[in-house]
């Protein structure tokens, strides 16, 4: 259970901006302990409102979660079977609010009639699926935005 107040909504249009510079910071500063300077920098290459503006419009769920002050905190969405993204803001890391985000994409994916969820992980993240019960299943090089190859992990897990 998150250690502060956060709360939940669709994500919306007005949002976009702010989704789009939280998953750069995301991405910059808690990909540290598994990449370099520069796969990290190829990785948000090419992050822009674009994106998110289309994953609203393709995304079966797409969440945000807002700090008290209404600070955008994390963010997730969910296609088919697979949690497509979940990306918490550095401030907000280990308080809790990634694993709740992760639940409710896991009960919209469940909703849905699915028995099995999947995540295509950075390997920084592998540890916090892990401990949600997600097993990997394959490791492989993702090409990111800026073309460098990435070391990425598929995980996943059933439900019984």
């Amino acid at each position: 259970m998150p250690e502060k107040t956060y709360t939940f909504r669709a994500a919306e249009e007005a949002d976009v901006s702010d989704i789009t510079a939280m998953h750069r910071r995301s991405i910059t500063l808690l990909g540290r302990s598994h990449y370099t300077a520069d796969e990290l920098e190829s990785w948000a290459a090419g992050l822009d409102d674009a994106f998110y503006k289309d994953a609203l419009l393709t995304a079966d769920l797409f969440e945000i979660a807002l700090a008290a002050g209404g600070a955008l905190a994390a963010i997730s969405a969910t296609r088919g079977h697979e949690v497509w993204f979940l990306y918490t803001d550095p401030d907000h890391a280990g308080q809790g609010i990634g694993g709740a985000l992760l639940t409710r994409a896991e009960a919209d994916i469940t909703t849905r009639g699915h028995h099995i969820f999947t995540v295509r992980a950075s390997l920084n993240a592998e540890p916090f699926y892990a401990d949600h019960g997600y097993r990997p299943v394959d490791y492989y090089g993702h090409k990111t935005r800026g073309g460098l190859i990435l070391n990425a992990v598929t995980m996943e897990k059933r439900i019984k």
